[in-house]
């Protein structure tokens, strides 16, 4: 039962498991903001690595993932210095 007074539920989040075409149910996940931004923050660093640069479109391509996922990332990583924005894209911050 709900009532205005209360305030909202934490959300839940649900992942679709479909591993076996058979059996494909939800499953209901913990901590799945962290994990999900910690995942796309390293799978943008591996895109990055051993290329000039690419640009945020090359990279949502790549990572199949949405375009405000993408920059909410791609910002994380440029205020903690791991990469940087150049006239052709994003690339990582050379070390030294």
């Amino acid at each position: 039962m709900e009532h205005r007074s209360q305030p909202a539920q934490q959300p839940v989040y649900l992942k679709l498991v479909d591993a076996d075409p058979e059996r494909i149910h939800l499953e209901i996940l913990s901590g799945v903001v962290t994990t999900e931004k910690t995942d796309l923050c390293q799978a943008v660093v591996k895109a990055l690595q051993g290329k000039q640069s690419l640009t945020r479109t090359q990279l949502r391509d790549e990572l199949r993932v949405k375009n405000e996922r993408l920059g909410e990332v791609l910002t994380h990583l440029e205020q903690e210095g791991r990469i940087v924005r150049d006239p052709n894209g994003w690339r990582l911050k050379a070390c030294g």
